[in-house]
């Protein structure tokens, strides 16, 4: 995904916003037993988006996931609107910038969004080495 986000970025106008979810709520695609997540996994964050009937329950208005929720669906549905995903939720505490191949810069969703650079820098150059792209 990284290099993908990159080669887009290097090669169109438009901005491209990049997001690592690390929110861990208290389900998960991948569970160690009934109750315990393994961890925030590869598309854990669906769940905030999409009532999955077949995986997980329904969250109520006072469960620890709805801030979360809240968070996602205001985003996503503000980019559907103003091309921006910049939600009331999260421009108070935040804000999501395009991102930029010289600054690798990119939002990670948890309890507190904030702006990061540099996504696991040495696993990144190590898939680079191993899958060079050519750039412009």
């Amino acid at each position: 995904m990284h290099s993908s986000v990159k080669l887009i970025a290097e090669n169109t106008d438009q901005p491209i916003y990049f997001y690592v979810s690390s929110y861990q709520g208290r389900y998960s695609f991948v569970m160690w037993n009934e109750t315990t997540p393994y961890g925030v996994v590869h598309h854990d964050d669906l769940q905030y988006l999409f009532f999955m009937k077949f995986k997980f329950p329904f969250f109520e208005n006072d469960d620890p996931e709805i801030p979360t929720v809240e968070l996602m669906t205001s985003m996503w549905s503000n980019f559907v609107q103003t091309g921006q995903p910049v939600s009331p939720a999260l421009a108070k505490n935040v804000t999501w910038e395009p991102y930029l191949p010289e600054k690798d810069n990119y939002l990670e969703i948890s309890e507190e969004p904030r702006m990061k650079t540099g996504l696991y820098p040495d696993r990144m150059q190590k898939w680079d080495s191993l899958f060079p792209l050519n750039s412009k």
